[in-house]
């Protein structure tokens, strides 16, 4: 890719390679920075800034005059870099950007570092200490001008329109059976989807293992493959429900990741225990196999039993509640999980809306 100075992957960089770039001269531009110390401010607005723009490179460790790389000296460091780096990516920008990262020790054994940084698919990334957007220039990191964060923040809301989109497109798909939804969608740039980077090829060998992580797999079908994608469907037996009323973990081409409960008798308790369930499978689907750290569309759909006399029974009215844009790993957070039942209570007439 172009916002690369280098023609090997970052993880197999040796000293030589950061020394290249001192020897050939090359200049800090849009796509590459140099930084001589570890300053996590400074590293932060350079890291938010390339997912901002266009992606880029950051290297650490290197002096400069003017924009022309000087001496690679390393920087001071106590503790692990890579855990440091995690740290204050997580500490100071939201949501959280994509990152690769290699640390080179050079012939002073002080650290050196390199972090990729690629055009991010869930922009603008806030500096979240001081509320500031940044961007990269030819000449350097700046503060994003209006009309470029008016340009970011219509690419957020396409991407929302169309998570909303897929939604309700399930939603209208759905039969009007007993049953309760769980979606997350991801919210990309344009409304794009993640497929090509989240559900590859090896979805379908992936999602029992993970499922399994939690219940029983008692059985499982392939809906559909192409040459490089898969949308992917399995039977999960969960705590608490019979064999039945399992789960159906289904992962989706457009980065759609959904649960079913079919349901037998309307049980609050049993709804509530599916949503647990639910977030911490989605969770461990999109963030800890996939690497999927942006914000996501949550919704909940859910048809219920409705008694007409004689042990017969009809669908209730469909409700799809709490579309909400969260970020990933904040899926199992217990003020969410509380936050959505007491949703899907009030909808059934059986929580107080305030407990």
């Amino acid at each position: 890719m172009r916002w690369r100075p280098f023609e090997k992957p970052i993880a197999n960089l040796e000293i030589g390679d950061l020394e290249r770039l001192r020897e050939e001269k090359v200049e800090e531009q849009l796509f590459l920075e140099y930084k001589s110390e570890w300053s996590p401010h400074q590293l932060a607005k350079s890291i938010a800034a390339f997912a901002n723009t266009e992606g880029g490179t950051l290297v650490v460790g290197m002096t400069t005059t003017g924009r022309v790389p000087d001496q690679l000296l390393g920087f001071d460091h106590q503790g692990d870099v890579g855990e440091s780096l995690d740290h204050l990516i997580r500490d100071n920008i939201a949501p959280r950007p994509d990152y690769r990262f290699v640390v080179v020790d050079n012939v002073q054994a002080r650290p050196c570092l390199v972090v990729e940084v690629p055009r991010g698919e869930d922009r603008p990334y806030l500096l979240t200490r001081t509320g500031q957007v940044t961007r990269r220039t030819q000449t350097g990191t700046e503060p994003a001008s209006r009309d470029y964060l008016d340009t970011l923040f219509a690419e957020g809301r396409a991407g929302e329109h169309w998570a909303r989109f897929v939604a309700e497109g399930e939603l209208m798909r759905l039969s009007r059976q007993p049953e309760a939804h769980v979606w997350t969608i991801p919210v990309v740039d344009g409304g794009l989807s993640v497929a090509p980077r989240l559900f590859t090829a090896d979805a379908w060998e992936q999602l029992p293992r993970i499922a399994g992580g939690f219940s029983p797999v008692i059985g499982h079908q392939k809906t559909h493959a192409s040459m490089d994608l898969s949308d992917t469907h399995l039977r999960v037996r969960v705590p608490g429900f019979t064999e039945p009323e399992a789960f159906h973990l289904m992962a989706a081409t457009n980065g759609m990741v959904e649960t079913t409960w079919i349901e037998k008798d309307g049980d609050a308790y049993i709804l509530d225990l599916m949503i647990d369930q639910a977030l911490l499978m989605h969770r461990s689907l999109t963030v800890d196999r996939f690497a999927f750290t942006g914000r996501l569309l949550l919704a909940f759909a859910n048809f219920w039993s409705v008694p007409l006399g004689g042990g017969a029974s009809r669908p209730g009215s469909v409700s799809m509640i709490y579309p909400e844009y969260v970020l990933a790993d904040e899926l199992t957070s217990p003020t969410l999980a509380a936050t959505l039942k007491r949703y899907v209570a009030r909808s059934r007439g059986t929580w107080d809306p305030e407990p």
